[in-house]
């Protein structure tokens, strides 16, 4: 028979569960069958580990005699490089099925499909014209399949539905009284994950030939598994599948799991046992190798001093520079630990109201200290111990306050002594800082000449902390690098700013009066790659005068670390 112009043709479900509708594949989203009778927990393919996992659609296979005839998806551990290494198999008993392109079934059969924990099969297109047969036309070339085993159809509209499951059809929602507010974005995703909870079904439905279903319909328990979503990129089939199925759905558009809060409340002292999937499109351009180890931060729970997992941006730094042994090298020696601590939150409060984030306290402890002579190994740089610094360093984690080991290594390289305080680094609120002022050449002495590095030993260093810190799941770290000379650092564009496990900063440490500090600060920034944050300290005995708060916030850029001497 001829179709009119404009006319559809009609949506059909064979027996073996393929979906024929205008020629387009229908794809099904990734756990959408799974049992609804089992556990959804129990379901552990092989290759989907314990860790942070991707689910992603599967490519529609060739057909094949010798391999299934239903492929859903497959599961891949992140990093992807692994390739694909098991589907997710299993059979639903009942599965709803509705034409998604008309808003009332779509939100109809989001709400069905939670309350029953049954897997969504959309279908686009509209379903025959009254007086049609309800099974499929023999001959028609399927495009998509369901699974064998399907025992129970609950059909939202008027879609066709072959021979063999008992089907139970709730009619067309009517157009009065039907949420307007539900539509392809994320406000339908945000809508489905609320119908998790949700008791009421949408306005107007006529649920009478579902009503037993209704009444029988276990709660779904909550799954080991935990499922992200972008705006706009899961459908509210999707979504209501995978809570119908137990799991947790949390809707993100962050670049770097790291930075939303959100997703830190759900899988925070989650544990091992949780595993983490991409649900629906838009994850397309997202680095899975980078997303794994972030996931692991964020599941670990550790976070910087005032919370979050990421240094900058939202706070500066306000720290104290010095060294225990006493006020010759610095204000934070002039007092006792205790007294140290309240001074260096004092002067962070001194900056609350000043500046429109929260201001954090820290302390730059001098570790490794330039020294006039050689010592016993010959580098004129005296290693503060570890014993040494451990109480200042637990006393600040307990007060919330940032460390940041500062280092002086004289005719050493810095990768020598940073690797020195592995121990002490791996704290979640320890940082490290670099200055190449006290770094010598093998016939230089201090204050004869002022002391360089360049950027291969600087990256040696990057690459070392931020393996560290991705090994062991740790928030982004603090690496400050000091410098008032350009010949201080030498090719400082050739530095690698790539690695965001670290926050870096160069800070300015220029001295004297504030002009002098002003044309500083301003060279110092020239040409300095976006990716480093700045930094700028105040000397109360050598600047004159020394900067106020009220204009240290001034200055522009405004600094992110700003340290007192």
């Amino acid at each position: 028979m001829r179709r009119r112009r404009g006319e559809r043709r009609p949506v059909r479900l064979t027996r073996r569960g393929r979906v024929v509708a205008s020629g387009a594949v229908v794809g099904i989203v990734a756990l959408a069958l799974v049992a609804v009778q089992e556990d959804p927990s129990d379901v552990q393919p092989p290759g989907f580990t314990t860790g942070a996992a991707v689910v992603v659609p599967a490519p529609s296979p060739s057909p094949s005699p010798a391999g299934p005839a239903w492929r859903p998806a497959v599961a891949t551990p992140l990093p992807h490089e692994l390739g694909p290494v098991a589907e997710l198999t299993g059979r639903a008993s009942v599965v709803v099925v509705a034409d998604v392109t008309d808003r009332r079934h779509r939100d109809l059969a989001t709400w069905l499909a939670v309350q029953l924990q049954a897997p969504v099969v959309p279908v686009p297109g509209s379903g025959p014209a009254p007086g049609s047969a309800s099974a499929a036309t023999p001959g028609a070339e399927p495009d998509a399949e369901l699974p064998d085993g399907v025992e129970l159809v609950v059909a939202v509209g008027e879609v066709a539905v072959p021979d063999g499951p008992v089907v139970r059809r709730v009619p067309r929602a009517p157009s009065r009284g039907a949420p307007a507010d539900v539509r392809v974005g994320p406000v339908e995703v945000r809508r489905a994950v609320t119908m998790a909870g949700a008791t009421a079904p949408p306005p107007g439905a006529d649920l009478s030939t579902v009503a037993d279903l209704l009444d029988e319909a276990a709660v779904a328990g909550r799954s080991d598994v935990l499922l992200l979503a972008r705006p706009g990129g899961a459908t509210s089939a999707e979504v209501a599948t995978a809570l119908a199925l137990g799991h947790r759905v949390v809707l993100t558009g962050a670049d770097d799991p790291r930075a939303d809060g959100r997703l830190r409340a759900e899988l925070a002292g989650a544990g091992e046992e949780v595993r983490v999937g991409l649900l629906g499109a838009g994850w397309e351009d997202v680095d899975l190798g980078a997303w794994t180890w972030k996931l692991d931060v964020v599941r670990r729970g550790q976070e910087v001093p005032g919370g979050g997992q990421l240094v900058f941006p939202g706070r500066m730094v306000v720290a104290l520079y010095g060294h225990p042994d006493g006020p010759a090298l610095g204000v934070l020696g002039e007092q006792p630990l205790a007294e140290t601590l309240v001074r260096a939150a004092a002067q962070a409060a001194a900056y609350d109201g000043l500046v429109e984030v929260p201001v954090v306290p820290a302390l730059e402890i001098i570790a490794t200290v330039a020294s006039a002579g050689p010592g016993p190994d010959g580098d004129y740089s005296r290693v503060t111990s570890i014993e040494q610094l451990r109480p200042y360093v637990d006393a600040a984690r307990e007060a919330g306050v940032f460390v940041v080991l500062d280092l002086q290594p004289g005719r050493t390289d810095f990768l020598t002594q940073a690797r020195h305080y592995e121990e002490l680094l791996r704290e979640p609120h320890v940082g490290l800082a670099l200055d190449p002022e006290w770094r010598l050449g093998p016939n230089d002495r201090h204050l004869v000449r002022i002391g360089s590095v360049g950027a291969a030993e600087v990256n040696a260093v990057v690459t070392w902390l931020a393996e560290l810190t991705r090994r062991e799941s740790l928030p982004q770290k603090l690496l400050v690098l000091h410098q008032f000379k350009h010949s201080m650092i030498t090719d400082r564009g050739a530095i690698d700013t790539s690695r965001d496990e670290l926050a870096m900063v160069l800070h300015v440490d220029g001295q004297g009066g504030q002009p002098a500090k002003l044309a500083t600060y301003a060279s110092m920034l020239r040409d300095l790659s976006p990716a480093i944050w700045v930094g700028w300290k105040n000397f109360h005995d050598e600047d004159r005068p020394m900067r106020s708060e009220a204009e240290t916030v001034t200055l522009d850029p405004l600094p992110v670390l700003v340290t007192y001497q």
